[in-house]
């Protein structure tokens, strides 16, 4: 340093705490994931954790930084560090170098002399001689900078950049704050930069099970966990805000008035953030943008921040770490953390009650303008415009019927509003009746009718078409819900006088859920009720004269419908046509399920290449419309045909890959994809998986009533029983299922599960239960017949391999050809594991092959 002159000049207190490494956490609590990724740090140059407050930053430096090989210093910064020399001094002092070493010496004293303005002119002599000193340390160093988001002086990031860019390889530098900071991060080839986000920081749902059960020593449900992971999104403080609830109760769950208690908790910890920030334009800020209660974008941000002077951008606020996140999913928008969020509009009801209102006006425009619909009439009723929100859903009747997703809303207007304006009650009675709330649907339906019956002209004020003819569609879609066809079709016919046709509404209000996989599951085929379904396709078909998405669901679902019949022939041109037709429209909501249907008819009758050849465009077609998304149902429809072909392989890798496979809860439209998850875990002997998933499965399936999805999650019952060895329960189940299968006339659906259900069927038909019920044994006949004969099981291996195995090993030759694993067998036969394979091992000796797969082709 001697090249720098000494210089005068008043001399800033430092305190040693602040570069001494902190104490360690009295209970701490260790994520590996987040440790392993700041591990790469000592591989790059710079690491930036950026998050709001309460992210857990330094809590998890601390743990990490005590577990180093290598020196790490630790420097805590604040608002008074934000000058030159001042952060210099203490920076210097906070690099670990090794002890002995007159260069650091050198540099403190030369930076206690320095002018203001001479320090800044001469930082790049500075900071070259700074480096240098550095560069004779040759071991690995770290310096972590923490509340980094304090440091906005301009000469300050310029050191910063400078020794990043030139500074030794051995050094690395660690910046936690709830900013990004303006610095110029190093390129790979100067050593590179890893950002670890709030996204990253949050709390995953395992950990928060985890650090919920380390603070209060209780385990919630997966229904409560998820509860929790929405409310907190993976925050620390919002999940501390939680813990006196779980200890008091050990519960969460449906508790509104336990989250506005942690919100208020949480309401605390905002508040002073907001006033240490001691900006006033940013709390008026913040609090206008979080009326408008989910994602804004910049157009919205304006309109709400208008009477606020140099109002910060949604980007800005979110660089500046205030609990906004940019939307990875869409791209222009921005959304609060939802208890800051709820915390920001309590505060502005409570002191600017008109504002409020003004500003859901606002927020109504836009969500209109926008085209949606609900959500506007949503922001009406937040600001009292109860007029308005009525006005909006009548008004665009058929675009909200699309949307869904209206009970909640509608539940919020009166008993009076609902007499004066009888659509909204139509809207709501058609919204339960696809919710599966049959029972208050027809308590809905049945006043409408009354209010009908006293004004027998009131109209829909979206179409102008009569009222009564759509409150007939409604005792249609009920009575075919419940099953009861024949009154279903009448009250079809009645509609269709009544409205001179189907009614235009119902032209134009169809929706198809991006995960669409099959029409039967959805609620344009009354959710899987076969025989209703059946009959309103072949009663619309002839009647229906336009070529349009419609006429489509028709042609599909008639497809569909005959297939699960056993009617395979019939099935094929109806699939045919509504396949083109779903293309020539470009809509993977038609053209998806009419390719899953296509290829699994397609195996069905022999034809496998045609089977994999419509997967394979499936997957093309979606692909080149950049509709990624909507792959899952393609793999799980493949997987279903990869255990038909008894392809271990490929049905692991897609086990590994699974999406559904961690997820807690199985969303409704979803169930497509659960049920090829359950059949890949009992393909592959994953009994106790199984028998989760199927608890699971049939939680939803009673809940929703639906009647392929409980024959369905029945009949997998039986065979995940059957591979355990509880041939009685399985029974049980299989009895279930048939009875359901038999009240709705499905048969293709369990002929298709092959040989492992035949064997079952036999047992079945022999037993007391069918003998007790003729129709059943009668339909369990018909089902045997229906399963190809190639795929019908052998009373036991063939003779020469018969005489060739002892008993016990003709045991487990005969599950080992219906695909169990080793641990099924194991559980089915009670022996072990190891005793299990020392039996195939002497079964593939006898035969001459060397693995099951030979074993089966021999059988």
């Amino acid at each position: 340093m001697n090249r720098l002159a000494p210089l005068s000049g008043q001399v800033p207190p430092l305190f040693r705490s602040k570069w001494s490494l902190p104490a360690p956490l009295a209970r701490p609590f260790r994520r590996e994931r987040l440790h392993q990724r700041l591990q790469t740090s000592w591989e790059r140059k710079l690491t930036v954790l950026a998050a709001p407050p309460g992210y857990g930053k330094t809590s998890l430096l601390r743990m990490w930084t005590a577990e180093q090989p290598h020196p790490v210093g630790w420097l805590r910064l604040d608002a008074s560090d934000n000058e030159l020399r001042r952060f210099l001094l203490y920076f210097v002092r906070a690099c670990p170098l090794p002890p002995g070493g007159e260069g650091a010496d050198a540099c403190a004293e030369w930076l206690r002399n320095a002018e203001p303005d001479r320090l800044a002119a001469d930082l790049e002599a500075f900071a070259a001689q700074w480096i240098g000193e550095l560069e004779r340390n040759e071991a690995p160093f770290m310096i972590v900078l923490d509340s980094f988001e304090t440091i906005r002086h301009p000469n300050i990031l310029r050191f910063l950049t400078l020794f990043l860019r030139f500074g030794p390889l051995q050094a690395h530098l660690v910046l936690a704050g709830r900013a990004v900071p303006g610095i110029a991060h190093p390129r790979q080839e100067e050593g590179g930069t890893a950002l670890i986000p709030a996204e990253e920081l949050a709390l995953t749902d395992a950990e928060l099970a985890a650090y919920v059960h380390s603070q209060c020593a209780a385990r919630l449900s997966r229904p409560e966990l998820a509860e929790l992971a929405v409310h907190t999104q993976g925050w620390f403080v919002g999940a501390n805000a939680y813990l006196p609830l779980v200890r008091e109760r050990r519960r969460i769950g449906g508790d509104p008035a336990g989250h506005s208690r942690a919100e208020q908790d949480a309401a605390a910890y905002f508040r002073s953030l907001l006033t240490d920030a001691g900006q006033p334009f940013l709390t008026r800020t913040l609090v206008r943008l979080a009326a408008a209660d989910g994602p804004i974008d910049d157009t919205l941000a304006g309109a709400l921040t208008a009477d606020v002077d140099a109002a910060p951008t949604p980007a800005g606020l979110a660089r500046q770490g205030w609990f906004l996140f940019p939307l990875p999913d869409d791209p222009g928008r921005w959304a609060f953390h939802p208890m800051f969020a709820s915390y920001l509009r309590r505060e502005l009801r409570a002191a600017e009650p008109q504002v409020y209102t003004a500003l859901q006006r606002i927020n109504t425009e836009h969500a209109e303008r926008e085209g949606r619909y609900i959500r506007a009439a949503e922001y009406a009723l937040a600001g009292g415009e109860r007029e308005l929100a009525a006005d909006l859903l009548l008004r665009y009747t058929h675009e909200v019927l699309r949307e869904g997703r209206m009970i909640p809303l509608l539940e919020r207007f009166t008993e009076d509003e609902l007499q004066a304006r009888p659509a909204l009650l139509f809207l709501y009675a058609h919204s339960l009746i696809y919710a599966r709330r049959i029972h208050a649907a027809e308590h809905a339906v049945e006043r409408l009718a009354a209010i009908l019956a006293d004004a027998p002209n009131t109209v829909l004020p979206s179409t102008g078409e009569p009222l009564a003819g759509y409150c007939s569609a409604l005792r249609s879609m009920l009575h075919f819900s419940q099953g009861e066809t024949e009154a279903g079709i009448a009250y079809m016919e009645q509609t269709a006088r009544q409205l001179n046709g189907p009614g235009r509404l119902h032209r134009h209000s169809l929706y198809f859920h991006p995960y669409t996989a099959s029409l039967l599951r959805g609620k344009l085929a009354h959710y899987g009720v076969l025989r209703s379904a059946l009959a309103t396709f072949e009663y619309c078909l002839p009647r229906w004269g336009l070529r349009d998405a419609s006429y489509a669901v028709i042609r599909i679902g008639l497809g569909e419908c005959l297939y699960e019949q056993g009617r395979l022939e019939p099935a094929v041109e109806h699939l045919r046509q509504g396949l083109a037709l779903g293309l020539d429209l470009n809509d993977p909501g038609l053209f998806v399920p009419a390719y899953l249907a296509w290829a699994q008819l397609k195996w069905r009758q022999g034809e496998k290449e045609a089977a994999w050849t419509a997967l394979r465009e499936a997957r093309s077609q979606l692909v080149r419309r950049e509709l990624g998304a909507r792959l899952p149902v393609v793999d799980a429809c493949e997987v279903k045909l990869r255990i038909r072909e008894q392809d271990v392989r490929r049905v692991r890798a897609w086990l590994r890959a699974s999406p559904l496979a961690e997820v807690s809860s199985i969303p409704g439209d979803r169930m497509y994809e659960a049920f090829a998850l359950l059949r890949a875990y009992l393909f592959l002997g994953k009994l106790a998986d199984a028998l989760a998933l199927a608890e699971k499965l049939l939680h939803i399936a009673q809940e929703t009533n639906h009647p392929r999805d409980l024959i369905e999650v029945h009949l997998l019952g039986a065979l995940i029983c059957r591979r355990q060895g509880n041939v009685e329960r399985a029974l049980d189940k299989l009895d279930k299922a048939l009875n359901h299968a038999l009240a709705q006339g499905y048969v293709q659906m369990i002929a298709d599960e092959g040989a492992a259900l035949a064997e079952l069927l036999e047992q079945y038909r022999k037993s007391s239960r069918a003998k007790e019920n003729a129709a059943l044994a009668k339909f369990a006949d018909s089902l045997l017949k229906a399963v190809p004969r190639d795929e019908l099981p052998d009373s036991g291996p063939a003779p020469a391999i018969s005489a060739a195995l002892t008993h016990q090993e003709k045991r487990v030759f005969q599950l080992l050809v219906t695909g169990a694993s080793n641990r099924a067998i194991a559980d089915s036969l009670s022996i072990s594991v190891e005793t299990v394979k020392k039996h195939c091992r002497h079964i593939y000796r006898k035969l001459g092959v060397v693995n099951r797969k030979q074993a089966v082709r021999q059988m």
